[in-house]
């Protein structure tokens, strides 16, 4: 082995040492960049709701459960009793990672210990008060931004296509909703966000010596919206 392939392959023996021995945890990263308000939703705890119906149809849950209320019930976003949290779904497909093995070759990069999960985010889409008696009606309309971050210099290119979706692109949610209120009850209606959360290790495959961990990051895709129920 001449000197030059030596320092070559010490080069990436060192890198490799360093990356798989001591890699840093640092997949806190994530909630910051949204404003995350409440957190991870188990999906298995949401009944069908009973407080609010969608005008066209799409799904709307209830948080019922007594440990995942209990999520809500401790964050104090508004001054007023919270009396309940509704989930819509409006934009939900392509929620399951894709991996594309091929991007290894393109890139050199890729993803693995991707997991998936739910947050309702802090940002107010819309708020409205309502009095009882009759149907209250809320729209909501808005384009919200993925988002996505890596503690490595990992292209979008890359993160999108092992997640499945475009980490760079915008998502409608829009839709009108319907709530009966009993007379002399008056309620604010407040709206905010639904991501998909994915966390996930950034693993670099070199061109010489085995693949190693670089780094973390996440990604969020909004999917529909909270209503959060209070007494005013």
């Amino acid at each position: 082995m001449n000197s030059l392939n030596f320092i070559k392959v010490f080069a990436v023996g060192v890198m490799i040492f360093s990356a798989v021995l001591f890699p840093t945890n640092d997949r806190a990263l994530a909630m910051e960049s949204i404003d995350c308000a409440i957190p991870m939703i188990d999906k298995n705890d949401l009944k069908p709701s009973t407080m609010i119906q969608s005008k066209s149809g799409q799904a709307v849950y209830e948080v019922t459960d007594e440990k995942e209320w209990a999520k809500f019930k401790n964050d104090q976003l508004e001054s007023g009793k919270l009396l309940g949290v509704a989930i819509s779904y409006n934009n939900h497909l392509n929620t399951n990672p894709i991996s594309h093995p091929f991007q290894k070759i393109d890139y050199g990069y890729y993803l693995k210990n991707i997991t998936t999960s739910e947050i309702c985010g802090a940002k107010e889409l819309r708020s409205s008060y309502y009095t009882g008696p009759g149907e209250a009606t809320i729209t909501v309309s808005e384009s919200i931004a993925a988002t996505w971050e890596a503690s490595v210099g990992v292209s979008a290119e890359v993160i999108s296509a092992e997640l499945g979706f475009t980490v760079t692109s915008t998502y409608s949610v829009s839709d009108s909703y319907s709530i009966e209120l009993p007379e002399g009850e008056t309620v604010k209606i407040v709206a905010r966000p639904v991501y998909n959360v994915y966390q996930y290790d950034v693993w670099k495959d070199p061109l010489i010596g085995n693949d190693y961990y670089l780094g973390s990051g996440s990604a969020y895709k909004p999917v529909g919206v909270c209503f959060y129920f209070y007494d005013v």
